[in-house]
């Protein structure tokens, strides 16, 4: 208990601290920030910390951690005490908005740490990854963190999600072990906290002041779905597992492995059941061997467990969208000549290039957002004198150059290996998986789209039947724009190919989609061109948020970025969950506007809140599910399991990590991706080893120096002299050569072959099975 109160108390410290800075940056936001002001603080702290490490080598001490807090707390006494009255107004104005956001993070903190002690150990899929990693950064004595898994060499990934959870680890003075299922927590929490403070801001922009209360309603319950909600495979789940429906319709769906389940005739399904919600596409090649595509969403991740980049990621790309929608509103009202001295001129690229080292994934599309959003502001901006362009023009260039020069160290060292796009020709997604994936937010999102279209009160619609024209010329265009782009980038020949394979699966999908991102495009140019009185800034940022996440999901049935996978599996991962984020805020204003409708629409908002309350069942049954039935013992060490299933491995990391010298190696055998028993030591102490998991770092560096290290390595423990093995050991740098249960049954060591690495080298430590031998 007393880490949860000392984490909840640091982060909260911090956001206190910098709420002045932070009502500054978004001083447009009815809310003033103050729902940003955790996740931005920690953001500003981390940054702090990493910028100077890299840059002048301060070192990664407690104490330093602190007095970056203080030094941003001091910024925030400044700004107090020249806009103090600003702020008391708003606290007036807001006070249930922020007490609200108070009660609901420390609710979601407290709530799913202690679900995270019913399943705290770190042992499957990613976590060892995810745990060597932020191992990595704690041990690290400076920027740049150095690899556990590749001995003398930085993390090559983006590791900038790890240096926040360690930067609170550090500062409330606690072990990797439970500061891992901590950080799962603070990234739920500032996930559903900064979600409620955007979509609070998008209703409030241009709500009367009577329905603030509604508003506070609908971003509470907001900010829960998109945290929380199952995409509509966890509906089927329950309906399967009740005995209700018919084999044809699970067949028809076709999620792999829903129709063969047994129904339990309960409310709870058997086994791994919650896990074929994130693998419900399947891309089938000619040869008819299957791809299955990952179709991960939050609450998926949260109940997995994973302390992944695209997970971490999540709480500042919500938070880049309300910076995009600061932006909006800046351009709106217009720049004067000394624009760069504003703190949102600086604060903006910062936390949108923080995407870029938290989730490269998600920079690209928080910058489009930003872009747009600058773009659409000096559209509807009263400000007619010609020469705004040139401002908003270099708006745009030092948006994208600050996003990258404030991380440059970063890029100057990290190289990912990919090889640029692939044509998904032979790829399609069916139109029912797809419904299935995002018909919860499609559902409310098409609902108001109709409903405003037809609505003769509507004044945006009222100016486009006028025109009638933009939908008509934006779907043809939306559909052949990117055939035209395969065909003059990849040949005629693939693009025929591509239109014929789409012809004969099925066209529905991509009809459906551009016919989407048409209507969406028409309402957007409606309502850009409404007078200042009674134009919505409100809707206009909700529709560009559904306009690019129907956009990201209609790109990939075209393209995909190509890595050692060589299949649009990863791209259709990370944009599918950038898209859930986007859609679901878009989603919940346009319940909110059916909510304030009269008559048909209605049906729509009536089913939208069916549709919550029936995607609510998935997290309860798969928490449950994952949970064991919340009977098991309780902890929040991800690294207590070891000292039950394995004692003499946990005493042996027991030791390591008390009594590790500074630049320490350690030999391992190489290890194997999603084997957890591989790399133990290195993952849960931070020490390096040569190579960890070979198929990880070949993902991360390329295929020659990784497996050049794993013979070497595995030469070490089967040389059949000292003089190779020493000098193989001085090759890497290793002052310790680790013998554990993993090593003994891979290279077949029996005690003779550990009395002749004894007869060269000092034995440092033993305990059973383990040995721990000194390198002279």
């Amino acid at each position: 208990m007393f880490a949860i109160l000392g984490w909840w108390l640091a982060l909260s410290v911090i956001g206190w601290a910098s709420w002045p800075l932070v009502a500054r940056i978004f001083e447009h936001a009815p809310s003033k920030g103050y729902a940003y002001a955790r996740g931005a603080g920690l953001l500003f702290v981390s940054y702090l910390f990493w910028i100077t490490s890299h840059l002048w080598g301060v070192p990664n001490r407690t104490a330093v951690l602190w007095a970056f807090v203080a030094l941003i707390g001091l910024v925030g006494v400044l700004i107090w005490a020249r806009h103090g009255a600003t702020l008391r107004e708003a606290w007036r104005q807001e006070r249930a908005h922020i007490l609200i956001g108070e009660f609901l993070f420390a609710a979601c903190f407290v709530l799913y740490a202690v679900h995270r002690s019913y399943d705290a150990a770190i042992v499957h899929t990613e976590q060892p990854m995810d745990f060597a990693l932020l191992n990595g950064v704690l041990a690290s004595t400076r920027m740049p963190p150095l690899d556990p898994w590749f001995a003398g060499a930085s993390i090559h990934y983006y590791y900038f999600g790890y240096v926040l959870a360690a930067v609170m680890i550090r500062l409330v003075g606690l072990s990797g072990g439970v500061g891992y299922n901590l950080a799962l927590a603070q990234t739920f929490a500032l996930t559903v906290l900064t979600a409620y403070g955007l979509i609070y801001d998008v209703l409030r922009a241009q709500t009367r002041a009577d329905l603030a209360g509604q508003a506070r309603f609908w971003a509470v319950i907001g900010a829960l779905a998109l945290a929380l909600a199952s995409n509509l495979e966890g509906v089927l789940e329950g309906i399967k597992a009740a005995g209700w429906g018919s084999e044809a319709l699970f067949r028809w769906f076709g999620v792999p492995g829903l129709a063969e389940t047994a129904s339990t005739h309960s409310w709870l399904p058997e086994g791994l059941w919650w896990w074929r919600a994130s693998r419900i596409l399947t891309d089938v090649r000619l040869n008819g061997q299957g791809v299955q595509l990952i179709t991960e969403f939050p609450a998926f991740s949260f109940i997995l467990g994973d302390l992944h980049p695209h997970l971490m990621a999540l709480p500042c790309l919500l938070l880049a969208l309300a910076a995009a929608f600061e932006g909006y509103a800046i351009a709106r009202q217009g720049w004067d000549r000394s624009w760069w001295k504003a703190w949102q001129t600086w604060a903006i690229p910062l936390i949108i290039g923080a995407l870029g080292v938290i989730n490269t994934w998600d920079l690209p599309v928080g910058l489009v957002i930003a872009l747009i959003a600058l773009l659409f502001g000096g559209i509807v901006s009263p400000d007619r004198d010609k020469g705004r362009w040139v401002l908003y023009a270099l708006a745009a260039v030092w948006l994208i150059a600050w996003s990258i020069l404030f991380f440059l160290p970063y890029y100057a060292l990290v190289r990912l290996p990919v090889r640029g796009l692939g044509f998904a020709t032979l790829a399609k997604t069916p139109l029912r998986h797809w419904g299935l994936c995002f018909g919860l937010w499609l559902l409310p999102i098409v609902g108001e789209l109709w409903a405003s279209r037809t609505a003769a009160s509507d004044a945006a619609w009222s100016r486009e039947r006028g025109k009638g024209w933009t939908f008509w010329v934006a779907w043809p265009l939306i559909l052949l724009i990117p055939w035209g782009f395969i065909a003059l980038v990849g040949g005629w020949s693939r693009a025929a190919l591509g239109i014929f394979y789409t012809l004969a699966k099925g066209p529905w999908l991509i009809l459906a989609q551009s016919a989407l991102l048409a209507a969406l495009l028409a309402d957007l140019s409606a309502c850009l061109g409404l007078e200042e009185a009674i134009r919505d800034d409100s809707r206009i940022f909700a529709r560009l948020l559904a306009l690019v996440g129907v956009g990201v999901t209609y790109a990939v049935e075209f393209l995909y970025v190509r890595d050692v996978f060589e299949s649009r599996m990863n791209t259709v991962f990370k944009l599918y969950y950038q898209a859930w984020a986007l859609l679901g805020v878009a989603a919940i204003y346009a319940i909110f506007r059916l909510r304030q409708m009269e008559g048909w629409p209605r049906v729509f908002y009536l089913l939208s809140g069916i549709f919550l309350i029936a995607c609510s069942y998935y997290p309860v049954a798969a928490a449950y599910t994952q949970a064991k039935g919340y009977r098991g013992s309780v902890t929040l060490d991800g690294t207590a399991f070891l000292q039950h299933s394995s004692p003499a491995e946990y005493r042996a990391y027991r030791y390591l990590l008390t009594h590790r010298r500074e630049g320490e190696i350690i030999i391992e055998a190489p290890g194997e991706s999603y084997v957890p028993e591989t790399n133990r030591l290195s993952a849960w102490t931070g020490v390096p080893t040569p190579i960890g998991w070979v198929g990880h770092q070949i993902q991360w560096r390329g295929e020659s120096e990784v497996l050049r290290r794993k013979v070497d390595i595995e030469y070490i423990y089967t040389a059949p002299d000292p003089l190779t093995v020493k000098a193989l050991l001085r090759h890497y740098g290793a002052s310790l050569l680790y013998v554990g249960p993993i090593e003994r049954e891979r290279f077949g060591l029996d005690e003779r072959r550990l009395a002749w690495f004894a007869s060269f080298l000092p034995i440092r430590y033993a305990d059973e099975e383990i040995r721990f031998f000194g390198v002279p």
